[in-house]
């Protein structure tokens, strides 16, 4: 399907939406996208308690007062206000170190993608947890993630939500762990050498075995060295890519708001090429992609 002038009708809702973090995925078409809009606006006349039941939780429901300043970091950052997006309180599911998570869904294969956001249960009445965790920070977090809803990549998915935070050391060290699955594979690791000291301590073999000894306990410096190297080349990958934006944008807001509506593999490509050759590769991209040309209309025109 090619793609033409759009009316400034169509224009004017595209800007709307975007500033609300709606913006369309990698696969999505545009009825699909209108689809997931409406429905995240309307998410709880769409959902029931046995599907979601944090949401119907009696009182739980931040107030809106509580997210303004989330809400203008995103701006500011992002270019989305997305009040829309509900936040609610509840310690559902939660481990006691957690201070909250962004939900992202499908009730069904058929059904459109959907999000909020569930903070601590203590969070509705304290901004803070364990004197570790802020609830403007995390909600900025959770948000930062909500916009990319439909982005299903994970390289500079916590890159992006860590600049959120108010401290340079969490927005540089913060992206280090990608997923889940590599806190628990680090977690599982030292466990496992934390039981292989206590076997060798109580069979008093230490020094038979000193050489598996030191070679084990290398293995979490090995993969936090690894994870560190990643970490520093994503950080210059997106600088270099938000640079090359910069000089085709002549506009560092809108080049740092159009760089977090890049897929990964957008972000690295782009990272290499001149501004000139990003300009064409997105006019001929819009062409063909709903998407491409939702953001060509906004950003490039």
């Amino acid at each position: 399907m090619n793609y033409h002038a759009c009316t400034k009708g169509d224009v004017q809702n595209w800007q709307l939406w975007n500033r609300q973090g709606f913006f369309p995925g990698l696969d999505e078409s545009e009825a699909q996208f209108v689809a997931r809009i409406d429905y995240c606006l309307h998410l709880k006349k769409n959902l029931d308690f046995a599907e979601i039941p944090v949401l119907f939780e009696n009182k739980n429901e931040l107030s809106p007062h509580l997210l303004q300043e989330a809400w203008s970091v995103t701006e500011k950052l992002y270019g989305i206000y997305p009040q829309w997006v509900l936040v609610c309180c509840s310690n559902y599911q939660l481990m006691p170190w957690h201070g909250g998570c962004a939900w992202i869904f499908k009730t069904s294969d058929s059904a459109p993608l959907a999000a909020f956001i569930q903070l601590r249960g203590s969070f509705y009445k304290r901004s803070n947890y364990l004197g570790i965790y802020n609830r403007t920070e995390i909600v900025t977090h959770e948000l930062a993630h909500i916009g990319r809803m439909a982005y299903p990549e994970s390289k500079f998915e916590e890159l992006f939500a860590y600049q959120t935070s108010k401290k340079w050391w969490r927005q540089a060290l913060g992206p280090i762990v990608e997923s889940a699955r590599e806190s628990v594979f680090f977690i599982i690791t030292l466990s496992a050498l934390v039981g292989v000291d206590l076997f060798l301590f109580i069979s008093l073999e230490y020094l038979d075995f000193w050489h598996l000894f030191i070679w084990l306990h290398s293995i979490p410096f090995l993969l936090i060295t690894l994870a560190g190297v990643r970490l520093a080349y994503r950080h210059y990958t997106y600088k270099k890519c938000l640079y090359k934006l910069n000089l085709l944008l002549e506009d560092k807001k809108k080049a740092k708001h159009l760089l977090y509506r890049l897929s990964d593999a957008e972000i690295v490509k782009f990272s290499h090429l001149s501004p000139q050759a990003i300009r064409t590769y997105i006019n001929n991209a819009s062409l063909k992609s709903f998407r491409w040309h939702f953001f060509q209309a906004i950003y490039l025109v």
